[in-house]
């Protein structure tokens, strides 16, 4: 592993830590994508994360120290720089995200209902592949973030209102809610606003 102790000792040429070892980072950013939409698999998530974080602060670090190893314009080395503070800012928010799933699977808050979510998804998608359906990872990560959805809307009334309103009018249109919901969920998050923000208008209220 001399290539890792290279790097990190600033002995290493720009263009390889960049362009080789910059895109290999970025190989366990779709898993860690991928396991951030399915609630079965938290600790998945936690420890694609941490890996993440670790190999990041690596390569910030490396990408830092041989910055100016190039034989091209030291103008390149700045850039290089620049590009370690914005990736740095990047790793705070995997740390923070990292954090927050870990303190909610320790205290209970996330788990159980999370699984309980993913074993229902992936029922449901056994059933929609034998009836025909395609595109069935598409189906399962739908069902997921409606089901997160409607585990939200227990404890927040704007999003149990706004999910009301669109799967109305999607079965008055005749259209697939859940569909609709996942299509429109830009739609959504401008409901859920709009709702919090006339219930805070409304308790200000004298």
């Amino acid at each position: 592993m001399g290539w890792i102790k290279r790097a990190w000792r600033g002995e290493e040429k720009l263009w390889v830590v960049f362009w080789i070892y910059g895109t290999l980072l970025e190989i366990p950013v779709v898993f860690i994508e991928a396991s951030a939409e399915a609630p079965a698999k938290p600790w998945e998530f936690i420890g694609l994360s941490s890996f993440l974080l670790i190999a990041g602060i690596w390569w910030v670090v490396s990408l830092w120290r041989c910055a100016f190893n190039l034989e091209w314009p030291q103008f390149w080395g700045y850039i290089a720089r620049v590009v370690v503070i914005f990736k740095s800012l990047a790793l705070i928010g995997v740390l923070i995200s990292l954090v927050g799933m870990t303190w909610l699977l320790v205290s209970g808050k996330a788990g159980e209902g999370t699984l309980k979510i993913g074993m229902e998804c992936a029922q449901a998608g056994r059933q929609y592949e034998a009836n025909g359906g395609t595109n069935v990872e598409d189906y399962k990560k739908n069902c997921a973030r409606i089901n997160m959805l409607k585990k939200m809307s227990e404890t927040d009334p704007s999003v149990a209102t706004c999910l009301k309103t669109m799967t109305d009018y999607a079965q008055k249109n005749d259209t697939d809610p859940q569909k609709y919901i996942v299509n429109n969920l830009v739609y959504l998050n401008q409901c859920v606003e709009y709702y919090n923000a006339k219930n805070i208008a409304t308790t200000k209220k004298p």
